[in-house]
């Protein structure tokens, strides 16, 4: 605790402005010794006289000479009052109040918390900062993580801090620069970056890791989950506001007003306090916390500065810390501040001087001098941070930090470095319901071999069908801002019917459905292919294949009058991809997507070339979809995917459309954007249009205690058709002229098991209804029962 304190009397120390006309100081709670941020403090009762602590809780006042008593008040705070003796600079310790935050008030008239909330909606769009037609700014970022100390454990924490020398567990820092342009167009450059215990760090922490750049969107995202913004549209029936006190900034009046969300509202809501100031009524100061605590309890806090007849964010801040039922337990907290500098507003910026990137790390971010962090700090380090980067450097030498987060992208990666190959594990086991396991391996050169060439090789061989596959590729890259690649590949392989073209290009990752794959054509291909990024947001790809198909089902194609079971095939492809707003991040020596709201599209197309070596057939094969997820307010998260395609003539089965089911009776889990009733390879079309519409409503419809299930609605419709079925001999199928139709209700987090005390496991399930021209006889037929798994922090 001595620690503590004299670490926060040094912090106060550095930033004091000598002389004899100024008073510095922070202000911290009394039971962890952490700084409050937004402290009201009042000179002699005067409330047009004082100040407001920074988030960091550090306050600066000038002196004047009848100044006799210094008033500190804070929200769920008791009220404190010093009689100011003549020091420089002090440590106000508040306790916290045993009255409970934002007991409901009964109002004869108007709740005058109310009408200012009412002002500072009506306002929002003139004070939100991303409504500006531009702006540029630097920041400096700073987060700090620690183990919480636990009275249960107190010898566990005093000898991890014996470790670490009085350091903390771990420290980052980083300066980055930012310009903005409306609606959408962002782009920010991390120009220097230092991680405790690693030489070469490529990753930073940024203002907007865990919270939004500002507080004026309808809903708060954090985590993941959408909460509702206490100054959204509509937000005075859904929460309480209470007028706490109110104090001057210079002609400006400046309402402190405490939020929570009203008893008996199934809302993800918040928690805290804003500062409104009468200019403009626009937000000053807020604090906002999870109202319902999960297992990562969140607070994140944001103060702003009026710049240019504009408000403007000017400080940002979040603690994170891990809760555990358990008093044993040690958990995790995490301090990120950010300080913004060097603020532009409206700037003239161009949209094609932005990167494809929304976030990038500049070269050499990570070996920046001490001059250059001397300059860009907020404040000097102080000595328990220093500590911190000389022990964990030292202790990031000897176990070799730098090698292990390199182990760690590759594993995320599905891969094993093995010095200039790396090993890829997606091709060392695999399993699908027509060759069982497959037990194989795949290596890939590193950029240890070439930063430009990719050359990579598989084997593997199937327990069930035992059958070898194996292929190889060769790949170089032109340009990595704009994704432009050329390769070439030889590959012996199964590919499931109907997984050709659009649906085969969109699976990425882990894909539950191609675990019930049956029906499979062997290949032999020799291809070729050209990739590029058009107009920041558009992936094209285009492909030559020629490959020899052998069929492991027993259905024939009869073309010109000869029945052939084995065919060759030559074909030219195009995909394109247009995702509008797409967040491309540039971190850990890679690109991330991550999705917006926006619409995303897709095309392909594919001509087939008669008589090209031997090739027995000639179609044009077209697909398209779009697909969407899009949150609305007090109504949940909405996705759907519309999909259609067509083949202009007769082909083999395998180029169909088919397998748009995924009903298994031995495999009853939830496949997204596929038909849950429809059996597996049930219906075949050479054209196609489908439907899936998914709802989720989230807890917003059922809230009891800790039982807050997750709610969701399906409705998916499919129509087909199969123009020469003749040409198909044997074939097993039926087609969907007709409109093929089901419903489901899908209930997630039914049960909730702890998971390393960082959330919990939902199991759920789900069952769905087959009605219409395409329903059975028989009612049980209709249903399918599924089993999902879900992930959340609360």
């Amino acid at each position: 605790m001595k620690n503590v304190i004299f670490s926060i009397l040094f912090l106060c120390i550095c930033c004091v402005v000598v002389g004899q006309q100024r008073i510095s100081g922070v202000v911290v709670a009394t039971d962890n010794n952490q700084p409050l941020a937004f402290v009201n403090i009042i000179i002699n009762n005067d409330p047009k006289w004082g100040t407001v602590s920074d988030i960091d809780g550090k306050f600066e006042l000038e002196l004047k000479e009848n100044i006799s008593v210094l008033s500190f008040s804070y929200v769920g705070y008791e009220k404190k009052e010093l009689a100011y003796s003549g020091e420089t600079s002090i440590v106000v310790a508040l306790n916290a109040s045993k009255v409970a935050l934002n007991e409901v008030t009964v109002y004869a008239a108007e709740n005058p918390a109310n009408r200012i909330i009412k002002e500072v909606i009506k306002n929002k769009d003139k004070n939100n900062p991303e409504k500006l037609a531009s702006f540029t700014y630097r920041s400096y970022n700073k987060t700090v993580f620690d183990f919480k100390e636990s009275t249960t454990k107190e010898n566990d924490t005093n000898s991890i801090s014996t470790f670490l020398k009085g350091g903390h567990v771990f420290l980052m820092e980083s300066v980055s620069d930012r310009k903005f342009l409306f609606p959408n167009t962002s782009e920010e450059v991390v120009i220097a970056t230092r991680v405790s215990g690693f030489k070469h760090p490529n990753f930073a922490s940024l203002a907007s890791d865990l919270q939004p750049f500002s507080f004026y969107n309808d809903n708060i995202t954090l985590f993941d989950i959408h909460y509702l913004n206490p100054i959204a549209n509509g937000s005075l029936k859904k929460y309480n506001f209470r007028l706490e006190e109110e104090y001057y900034s210079g002609v400006d009046t400046v309402y402190v007003i405490s939020y929570q969300p009203k008893k008996n509202k199934n809302i993800e809501g918040l928690k805290g306090v804003m500062h409104i100031n009468s200019n403009g009524y626009a937000v000053q100061n807020v604090t906002a916390t999870p109202f319902e605590k999960g297992k990562i309890d969140l607070t994140i806090q944001q103060k702003y500065q009026f710049l240019n007849n504009h408000w403007f964010p000017e400080q940002l801040n979040y603690v994170l810390e891990t809760t555990s039922a358990e008093e044993k337990s040690i958990g995790i907290i995490a301090n990120g501040r950010s300080y913004i500098n060097q603020v532009v507003l409206e700037p003239e910026l161009k949209k094609k001087t932005f990167g494809i990137e929304k976030v990038r790390m500049a070269d050499g971010a990570a070996y920046k001098d001490s001059l250059f962090w001397n300059a860009n700090r907020r404040e000097t380090l102080n000595l328990k941070e220093k500590i911190t980067f000389k022990v964990m450097d030292s202790l990031g030498e000897a176990f070799k930090f730098d090698n292990l987060l390199h182990l760690g992208q590759k594993l995320a990666d599905g891969k094993i470095p093995l010095g200039k190959i790396d090993l890829d594990l997606s091709k060392t086991l695999k399993y699908n319901r027509h060759e069982g396991f497959r037990l194989g391996t795949g290596i890939i050169t590193s950029d240890l071999f070439s930063k430009k060439i990719k050359l990579g090789a598989f084997v593997g061989y199937g327990l069930r069908d035992h059958e070898w596959k194996y292929g190889g590729f060769s790949e170089y890259e032109f340009s990595k801002r704009n994704d432009i690649r050329l390769g070439v590949a030889y590959e012996t392989e199964l590919n499931e019917i109907g997984a050709y073209g659009l649906k085969s290009s969109q699976q990425k990752g882990l894909v539950l459905r191609n675990y019930l794959a049956l029906y499979m054509d062997q290949i032999k291909n020799y291809s070729t292919y050209f990739t590029f990024r058009m107009l920041r947001y558009t992936t094209w790809k285009v492909k030559g294949d020629f490959y020899t198909v052998n069929p492991q089902y027993n259905v024939g194609f009869l073309d010109e009058n000869e029945t052939e079971q084995n065919y060759k095939n030559a074909q030219v492809s195009v995909l394109m991809r247009w995702a509008p707003n797409e967040k491309i991040i540039q971190s850990f020596n890679r690109r991330v997507a991550i999705a917006s709201s926006a619409p995303v599209f897709s095309f392909y197309f594919a001509n087939g070339f008669k008589g090209f070596q031997e090739s027995a057939l000639s179609y044009q094969k077209f697909e398209a979809s779009v697909e969407q997820t899009f949150f609305t307010k007090n109504f949940g998260n909405t996705h759907y995917r519309f999909e259609a395609g067509s083949i202009t003539k007769d082909v083999p089965l395998g180029l169909l459309f088919t397998g748009e089911g995924s009903y298994v009776e031995k495999y009853p889990y939830f496949i997204k954007d596929a038909f849950q009733t429809m059996r597996l390879y049930e219906f075949v079309s050479d054209q196609y249009a489908h439907l899936f519409l998914h709802h989720n409503f989230g807890s917003l419809l059922f809230k009891v205690k800790q039982f807050q299930p997750s709610i969701s609605l399906h409705h998916n419709m499919g129509w087909g058709n199969l123009s020469g079925t003749n040409q198909h001999l044997q074939l097993p199928f039926t087609t969907k002229e007709k409109l093929f139709v089901e419903s489901g209700l899908q209930i997630d987090t039914i049960l909730k098991m702890n998971y390393l005390d960082i959330g919990y496991l939902g199991f759920g399930g789900s069952a769905f209804y087959r009605y219409g021209a395409y329903g059975f006889p028989e009612f049980k037929d209709n249903i399918a029962l599924k089993l999902s798994l879900t992930f959340t922090i609360k």
